[in-house]
């Protein structure tokens, strides 16, 4: 399902969405497309929080992998 997504968003030029899943699915898919490569384990949050991804389609259309590159909500340190 996350192919069908990445990929309609690219045959209709959007580039931003919002997808809210249970962390397995989450863990699931950034195991399998996730920059850096990591097993699902690795992939664990608390409850309410995320990923945020990129997508390069050039990227995407190659090898089919997504840049994870920050962690939602961002907390932020005092």
């Amino acid at each position: 399902m996350f192919k069908q997504i990445v990929e309609g968003m690219m045959k209709t030029n959007n580039t931003e969405a919002v997808i809210i899943t249970h962390g397995g699915v989450i863990m699931t898919i950034l195991s399998v497309f996730g920059l850096p490569q990591a097993k699902p384990f690795e992939w664990v949050m608390d409850n309410g929080f995320g990923y945020s991804v990129r997508i390069n389609p050039m990227l995407w259309q190659r090898d089919m992998v997504a840049e994870v590159y920050q962690k939602i909500p961002k907390i932020i340190e005092n």
